[in-house]
């Protein structure tokens, strides 16, 4: 059942085109050094040319095996390494080249855990100019943890059409969707420097 409603979203993500959130960030990123953290699965940042971006939930255009190491549980006798680009959804019967299970999308499913990098995110915090949150991630954890890693950064930003206030203290908040609001953000930051 997880493999056919994937195997769906594998289908209409290929269809799917950057916003003006997408491309505003992508333009950041060119005159930036910018990280996007996002819990999307699907690679619309990319497809828009943001350059490094940190997919906390996977990615559906990846596969890997069902035994693979980012997938509890940690004590099991044994665990593979297999993680692929794919072109066609994964279906039932696709095997792991390397130990002969399961084949599924790279996808955080719920009760797995998520890659928060937090050592990394630990050494990039100090040295962040400007931060950035746009959409649910003040609200859905694990992403809301990010507000606390970054709340010393000088400047910081929030886009959402119904933003969480108590979350954000210390923000400024911009009520809108990333399409309409995103773009007009980047364009004060990048006309500043």
């Amino acid at each position: 059942m997880e493999l056919d409603f994937y195997a769906q979203r594998f289908v209409q993500m290929q269809a799917c085109q950057a916003n003006a959130a997408h491309h505003a960030i992508a333009k950041l990123s060119d005159r930036f050094d910018v990280i996007c953290i996002t819990q999307n699965i699907d690679t619309l940042l990319e497809k828009a040319g943001v350059k490094e971006v940190w997919h906390l939930h996977g990615r559906i255009d990846y596969q890997k095996c069902e035994w693979h190491w980012e997938i509890p549980p940690l004590d099991a006798e044994w665990q593979c390494d297999y993680k692929a680009k794919i072109t066609q959804p994964t279906q039932l019967g696709d095997l792991c080249p390397k130990c002969g299970q399961q084949l599924r999308p790279d996808v955080v499913w719920f009760g797995e855990s998520v890659d928060m990098r937090v050592e990394q995110l630990n050494a990039i915090a100090p040295e962040v100019d400007i931060f950035i949150g746009v959409g649910t991630s003040a609200q859905v954890y694990p992403a809301a943890g990010l507000l606390t890693f970054f709340e010393y950064v000088p400047e910081k930003y929030f886009i959402d059409p119904e933003p969480a206030s108590d979350a954000l203290k210390g923000y400024t908040v911009i009520a809108g969707t990333s399409a309409a609001k995103l773009p007009e953000l980047v364009e004060n930051i990048c006309n500043r420097s």
